[in-house]
């Protein structure tokens, strides 16, 4: 006995009958035999020479298609003209308009309005539009089995390599006036990609390790459509076939794609590098090296130092006022992550003492998530005017614990507001002005950034123009200032992670001193 698939349906093993169980039918229970594949057939005038004979189906597609009971019966005879437009129910001839032709047995030209009927139908459509070869030759490469793992076996249907005729989009016959009408051509694009988004959803579920090697199975015509990708499995499936079309690449992959590779989780971005084939100098870390603050990505290759910051939205509970709507939700990640990503991504560099070690380039990325959180942060409507990140200290040692909360309103990402600070000054009148967009600032904050300089009397935001317009001030600014004879550093979080990455490649200590 052949698989038995969820529908009721078997895949049987070549060259036995197929057989269908029809449960919406008089009779319903009954095994009755299908006619061979070979002999289905367009009720179309046949071709001259009537293409090789199509064995017992082996795929998915074929044993759903043979499930449903009735497919051969219609294929083998020409339907009643009573019935033409059941059968064809948006199907026009070119230059027809909308009625029927005049020959049922012409309908064999006209496409099928069949949305979402890859599984059902699309091997009958396809027999009927493009003949018996066409279908002969998608039979002949399709096998696929997922044992209780879920893990691919075998799938001919889209290897490397192999004929891509309905991955690619079918060659279509030509209807008897020598046209191909606009319904075939639309129904061909459907039936290639409707294929090949149902081969990504079959692997896309995988774990990244497991997934990276299964799509290297794919014909280069399922990797190329990065449409059906998105719709199988969004950006991490994109991620993961660009990973795939450049392995051994590494450089290309990592400078074309490396702020979309760290978008995805650290683990699988260890499993991408893996694959890829990264220098074992490119290293990854995870927020344990850094007090649960952020997670990081050092590439000597791209001469790139990454920092990422989780961070979950968490909408203000109805019981401590107004909740924001969900529209403001997405509003704010996107103006949070708009923001700090531009305020902190190549603004500067790092490097450590050594000569002989590169100057590398800073980059921030922010990831909204729902878990796995470096800093989950409540959210409130645009009315209410707040924006901070409070972090814990050891009460004994006064230094950052690393776990920090925060609480913004809808637009502190978007909202760039005028600063001033008449505390200080020789003269109120004249305050230190500047412009700041809330968000930035409190990134700062997030990854364990102070103010540029806390005076006496609560000035934290600088007594200099200069200072001022630091980051850490009032202003969008990122430096390293000399202040009373220490260094403020808006770099330091990228110089902690310069500083781990010295010392997992042995460094000399000398020479792990990092600054800009």
């Amino acid at each position: 006995m052949g698989q038995v698939w969820t529908d009721g349906t078997q895949a049987c093993a070549p060259g036995s009958p197929v057989t269908a169980t029809t449960l919406d039918r008089p009779g319903a229970g009954r095994a009755q035999e299908r006619p061979p594949a070979s002999r289905i057939r367009p009720p179309a005038r046949p071709p001259a020479s009537p293409g090789p004979a199509i064995s017992a189906p082996t795929s998915l597609l074929a044993a759903s298609l043979a499930g449903r009971g009735e497919g051969a019966e219609q294929a083998e005879a020409a339907p009643e003209e009573a019935t033409w437009t059941e059968a064809f129910p948006i199907a026009r001839r070119a230059g027809a308009g909308a009625t029927p032709p005049t020959d049922p047995r012409d309908a064999w030209i006209h496409g099928i309005a069949r949305p979402g009927a890859l599984v059902r139908g699309s091997l009958l459509d396809l027999q009927r539009l493009a003949g018996n070869a066409a279908v002969a030759a998608a039979l002949g490469r399709a096998s696929t089995a997922r044992d209780r793992e879920g893990s691919i076996e075998q799938r001919d249907r889209g290897l490397r390599g192999g004929p891509s005729l309905l991955l690619a989009g079918p060659v279509l016959q030509r209807g008897p006036n020598g046209a191909e009408t606009l319904e075939n051509v639309h129904l061909a694009e459907r039936i290639a990609r409707d294929l090949r988004t149902q081969l990504l959803r079959e692997v896309q579920g995988m774990a990244m390790f497991a997934l990276l090697p299964a799509l290297t199975n794919l014909d280069s015509t399922v990797l190329a459509d990065e449409e059906a990708a998105r719709a199988a499995g969004g950006q991490r499936l994109i991620v993961a076939i660009r990973a795939v079309k450049q392995k051994g690449a590494w450089d290309a992959f990592a400078t074309a794609h490396g702020a979309e590779l760290t978008a995805l989780p650290i683990d699988q971005i260890g499993d991408i590098l893996t694959f890829v084939g990264a220098p074992k100098d490119v290293k990854v870390y995870d927020q344990k090296k850094f007090n649960g603050q952020f997670d990081a990505l050092v590439d000597p290759v791209t001469a790139m130092i990454t920092l990422i910051l989780k961070v979950k939205a968490i909408p203000l509970p109805e019981a401590e006022g107004t909740p924001p709507s969900p529209a403001e939700i997405e509003q704010f990640k996107a103006g949070f992550k708009r923001t700090v990503e531009a305020a902190w991504s190549g603004k500067g560099t790092v490097k450590p003492s050594c000569p002989k070690i590169p100057t590398f380039k800073t980059r921030a990325v922010v990831n909204f998530v729902e878990s796995g959180e470096h800093l989950p942060i409540k959210v409130y409507d645009a009315t209410v005017n707040i924006a901070q990140v409070v972090c814990k200290r050891d009460p004994t040692t006064g230094k950052p614990t690393g776990e920090c909360k925060g609480e913004m309103a809808s637009d502190t990402g978007d909202k760039s507001r005028k600063t001033e600070q008449p505390a200080g000054q020789p003269d109120p009148k004249k305050p230190l002005t500047s412009e700041q967009v809330p968000a930035a600032h409190e990134f700062g904050h997030a990854i364990g950034i102070d103010h540029v300089r806390c005076k006496e009397g609560g000035i934290c935001y600088g007594t200099t123009k200069q200072e001022f317009n630091d980051v850490m001030g009032g202003g969008m600014k990122l430096q390293r200032l000399t202040i009373g004879g220490a260094v403020h550093s808006d770099f330091a979080a990228f110089e902690r992670i310069g500083k781990c990455w010295g010392e997992d490649i042995k460094l000399p200590a000398k020479c792990n001193v990092w600054g800009g």
